[in-house]
């Protein structure tokens, strides 16, 4: 299997969670407090042991992990309001080759774990001087509460919009690391990047 979830019992009670992606793509890997053998609750806390972010969500632990990459989670049931709502931003690409000046597409997904509602999430493109970026949509509005379990029906979570993004014309032939954030919740902010290569069409 390309994507798997390992967890661990601590001598307190908490989970140890692993998300490990053997893949050569970027993957979302989404597991639940209670697949991981935490009591029911109605919110948990999720600390990130790579980077010590502490975040709140209402079930359900997933990261965007790189290829062969593992992200790992300290997971217990409550929550301090110092901990900050749990998202996952994902595009629909990790990986692009165009011409100059041609135009590729992307699709931007914002997916709300956390157990409060999120109102007026940002999307930005960060880009090289001269390349531009068009949306149906920049902002996202009323992103319901995360469901607490995997597989929840009518869940109203997550947005998604299109992008256009264009290199100009005396674009360098050469690889190009591009950056999408996503800005919520009182200054809270989430990233993912894209690789654009641009090529000389013969």
């Amino acid at each position: 299997m390309s994507r798997s979830v390992w967890a661990k019992k601590l001598a307190n009670g908490d989970r140890a969670v692993g998300l490990l992606n053997r893949s050569d793509r970027r993957t979302t890997i989404t597991t639940s407090a209670q697949e991981v053998g935490l009591d029911e609750a109605s919110c948990y806390a999720a600390r990130n042991l790579w980077n010590g972010t502490n975040w709140q969500t209402a079930g359900l632990i997933g990261a965007t992990v790189p290829p062969h990459g593992l992200a790992v989670f300290r997971v217990s049931g409550g929550n301090s309001d110092n901990n900050k709502p749990l998202a996952i931003l994902s595009l629909s690409a990790d990986e692009e080759t165009v011409a100059p000046g041609e135009s590729l597409s992307q699709t931007v997904r914002f997916t709300n774990y956390s157990s409060i509602a999120v109102n007026n999430v940002r999307i930005v493109f960060n880009l090289p001087d001269e390349w531009k970026s068009e949306s149906t949509s920049t902002t996202f509005n009323d992103i319901a509460a995360g469901p607490a379990v995997l597989g929840a029906s009518d869940s109203q979570n997550d947005a998604k919009t299109e992008w256009m993004v264009r290199p100009p014309r005396d674009a360098m032939p050469q690889e190009y690391e591009l950056g999408v954030t996503a800005e919520y919740a009182d200054r809270m902010s989430i990233e993912e990047s894209f690789t654009v290569n641009i090529e000389y069409q013969s």
